[in-house]
């Protein structure tokens, strides 16, 4: 399958972001006595009871106007931002796929090993960040921390994966000195392998990752807003992992017992499956 959808993972990244229920302005507490007095007259009715059809990823403290608006436009804000740095990974995503494959399978019967280093393929960080928010300086930091880690886990990820392939049945009883290259039995990326760099991919490790490369604790909401992404990214892998097949890893390599008459059919062993970028993850 193609990469995830990138609006599969904004709806994702949006509805945490809203679990979080952070009102604005933060903290606020009615003023008490003539403060208070002074407070309500300073505003109308139809200022103190304001309608609220904001997008809701931040809740107005009250339904004052002011606060309503200001909700309003910060979750517009925030929204975009969302919006932008998950089209921008599904980008990235999607390029990697067309680049990357999967090589130096060693081959004995039927049965593939993939080993640590066998994903080869472009790192991922300057996929994602090219398309990312930039066009303001805070923008492009939220953009490079969210893409450098992402970027770093993936990297990690790939680089240990390793597990087994299933080839046709022909391996293990070849009826000729040499198999021909035959592709590999498509298997999900979940069922083939697996990666201890998978830890960086969780949520937990992806927000502590983007919060360290941000390096701005004051930054507003960041937490709230790593954990969101990181979350709809996690998800969105999951499903990919499961739904994306390894394929088209084209396997052959020699039949040291193929001795006709006698041994008239053997397995292949020491062989080697190699696939071409952008037609192995599918």
């Amino acid at each position: 399958m193609p990469a995830p959808q990138a609006a599969v993972m904004k709806l994702a990244a949006k509805n945490k972001f809203m679990s979080f229920g952070i009102k604005l302005p933060q903290k606020w507490a009615q003023p008490m006595a003539m403060a208070g007095k002074q407070y309500v007259d300073a505003f109308t009715l139809s200022e103190h009871v304001f309608p609220d059809t904001g997008n809701k990823l931040f809740i107005p403290a009250t339904t004052n106007k002011y606060h309503v608006e200001t909700a309003k436009k910060m979750g517009k804000d925030y929204a975009k931002f969302i919006d932008d740095i998950c089209t921008a990974i599904c980008t990235g995503w999607q390029q990697w796929m067309a680049a990357s494959t999967i090589t130096k399978v060693i081959i004995s019967a039927n049965v593939g090993t993939i080993t640590p280093g066998s994903i080869v393929g472009p790192p991922l960080f300057p996929l994602a960040l090219a398309p990312a928010p930039k066009h303001k300086p805070f923008l492009a930091k939220y953009s490079t921390a969210i893409a450098t880690a992402v970027g770093n886990a993936w990297t990690t990820w790939s680089m240990g994966y390793m597990g087994t392939l299933q080839y046709p049945p022909t391996f293990a009883t070849c009826p000729s000195p040499v198999h021909p290259p035959t592709p590999n039995i498509p298997m999900p990326v979940k069922m083939a392998g697996s990666s201890p760099g998978e830890s960086m991919l969780q949520v937990a490790a992806l927000k502590s990752s983007m919060i360290g490369l941000l390096g701005d604790p004051k930054a507003p909401h960041h937490k709230e807003l790593f954990e969101s992404v990181a979350t709809a990214f996690k998800s969105s892998f999951d499903q990919w992992a499961l739904s994306t097949q390894v394929s088209n890893v084209l396997g052959t390599g020699p039949v040291p017992t193929f001795c006709p008459p006698w041994v008239p059919v053997g397995p292949v062993l020491g062989g080697m499956g190699n696939g071409v970028p952008g037609s192995v993850f599918m």
